[in-house]
């Protein structure tokens, strides 16, 4: 089970890298390069629900809609 989720943090970081338009290599030896701790999902309750989770990217602040909702 804990593999399990290593492997879904991997997946959401490579989703989240994507939407924001950033390169990402995948793999267990890529996360300190790639780390899955760089962005956080926000729920916004203003406008529609298509576009009321969105994903901060903690290093620079820019937040985009999460496509993949």
């Amino acid at each position: 089970m804990y593999f399990a989720m290593i492997y879904r943090a991997l997946e959401l970081a490579e989703q989240a890298y994507e939407a924001h338009g950033l390169p990402y290599e995948g793999g267990l030896s890529k996360m300190s390069k790639y780390p899955p701790s760089r962005f956080r999902w926000v729920y916004d309750e203003a406008g529609s629900a298509d576009y009321c989770v969105k994903v901060l990217d903690t290093e620079t602040g820019r937040v985009v809609v999460w496509p993949y909702f």
